[in-house]
């Protein structure tokens, strides 16, 4: 069938996305034991130590937020392809049209930075080229599909006062130009994924060699912590 490759592909995110959420939970409570841990000693790098748990706890918590959009439109993309009428079709691509906009608002943020960029920026440079390539494939996204934003606004996040402007935003919508844009957001957030993943890896790698220069008075408690951080 026409869709069937899209609808694998959802009923794929459906089926292991929530695993990793269910792994964020998982870790943002490892590293609150990191934190514990560091508490029970007074030491000048704690402040430091701390910091870098709540950045990566924030960083993942962002990309969590995207996975969940993931989520979010592999069910809207399913039931639009298989509504039965107009207007059950319309309301699915409305809501996608509302998970897209607040989603791309969330990675690029109007007039200032995100916080996943200003990280990004001050700390990880060699991610900056990855970045760049997500918010230009975010703009031309924008530039390719207003009427996604015109959709969100006038008939998603709250309905247009105007009759003739809710309505006229969304009757010529079409099943067919939905799903590509659907597919458009999966590649766009593919490269969010990637970011996060080299994030990850350098994070744990930096926070490692910072947790081996402590005394070696502490090497026990480093070996417990480094056992909660790489489950």
């Amino acid at each position: 069938m026409k869709y069937d490759n899209l609808i694998f592909n959802c009923n794929m995110v459906l089926e292991e996305f929530p695993i990793l959420i269910d792994q964020y939970r998982s870790t943002k409570d490892r590293y609150n034991e990191v934190k514990k841990f560091l508490a029970t000693y007074n030491l000048d790098e704690n402040k430091d130590l701390n910091k870098d748990i709540n950045e990566f706890i924030t960083f993942y918590k962002f990309q969590i937020f995207i996975i969940i959009a993931q989520l979010d439109l592999a069910i809207n993309a399913k039931n639009l392809i298989k509504a039965s009428n107009r207007w059950e079709q319309l309301f699915f691509i409305r809501n996608s049209c509302l998970v897209i906009h607040e989603i791309f608002n969330k990675i690029k943020i109007r007039n200032k930075k995100s916080f996943y960029e200003s990280i990004i920026e001050s700390k990880y440079p060699n991610l900056k080229s990855d970045f760049n390539e997500l918010i230009i494939s975010i703009d031309l996204f924008n530039n390719t599909y207003p009427q996604v934003s015109k959709i969100r606004n006038r008939a998603a996040s709250h309905y247009e006062n105007s009759f003739d402007k809710f309505y006229n935003s969304i009757i010529n919508a079409e099943i067919e130009e939905t799903a590509l844009i659907i597919i458009e957001f999966y590649k766009i957030t593919s490269l969010s994924s990637n970011i996060w993943k080299q994030y990850s890896r350098t994070f744990k790698e930096n926070f490692n060699q910072k947790l081996s220069i402590l005394n070696n008075g502490f090497e026990n408690k480093l070996k417990q912590i480094n056992d909660l951080i790489n489950l």
